[in-house]
């Protein structure tokens, strides 16, 4: 009996451990849409549980290496500067995700185009005012500036070198979406082991 309930116990703890554990990704570049030499994206993000999209970098001075293994989790702001991304941005990464632009992505300057555009938009070095920029800006007069707060279904992607979201790595940006029946009771189970862990992470700070 007592070694039953001490299997049971470690059961129990190892199922805990596995709540409090971010869920992993690891990053490659999309072969022909790439920004190439700028170190940007596209990227193809090949997730734990949520299958694979593609995303661009959000922060131009902080870095990841292609091929790793990361941990990750969902935000409306990049949680290291505490910085929402911008409608604008927002706007554009739905049009990427859903193929919206047309002949005008590659005519804009494709991924090299997008990338500089969204460094641009959340004020990082090496970003540009192209024709990404101003398709937002036209698009969006009045609110592309202001907080996106999961508007058009996008959201920053956090990478962490560390399971409990510790050790900052470049974050994302990418198409959120809507995850598919199959991965319903993975993802309820993730979102609960991620206010565990911001909750700890809240009480060490």
């Amino acid at each position: 009996m007592k070694k039953t309930l001490l299997s049971l116990f470690a059961a129990v703890s190892l199922g805990a451990s596995s709540l409090l554990a971010l869920p992993t990704v690891s990053l490659s570049t999309v072969v022909g849409d790439s920004s190439g030499a700028l170190g940007g994206g596209a990227f193809n993000a090949a997730t734990q549980f949520e299958g694979v999209f593609k995303t661009f970098c959000l922060e131009s001075q902080v870095t990841m290496r292609l091929g790793t293994t990361y941990y990750y989790d969902w935000s409306n702001v990049v949680m290291n500067q505490n910085d929402p991304i911008s409608m604008a941005s927002a706007l554009l990464m739905n049009h990427y995700a859903l193929g919206l632009f047309g002949a005008n992505y590659a005519a804009w300057g494709g991924a090299t185009g997008l990338q500089q555009a969204f460094w641009y938009l959340e004020g990082e070095a090496n970003g540009v005012n192209n024709a990404f920029v101003n398709f937002a800006m036209t698009t969006l007069p009045a609110t592309w500036n202001q907080n996106a707060n999961g508007a058009y279904g996008v959201r920053v992607m956090n990478l962490w070198s560390n399971s409990n979201g510790t050790g900052d790595r470049q974050s994302q940006i990418a198409y959120f979406g809507v995850p598919d029946a199959g991965s319903t009771l993975a993802l309820s189970l993730l979102a609960l082991g991620g206010l565990l862990t911001l909750a700890r992470r809240r009480n060490q700070g």
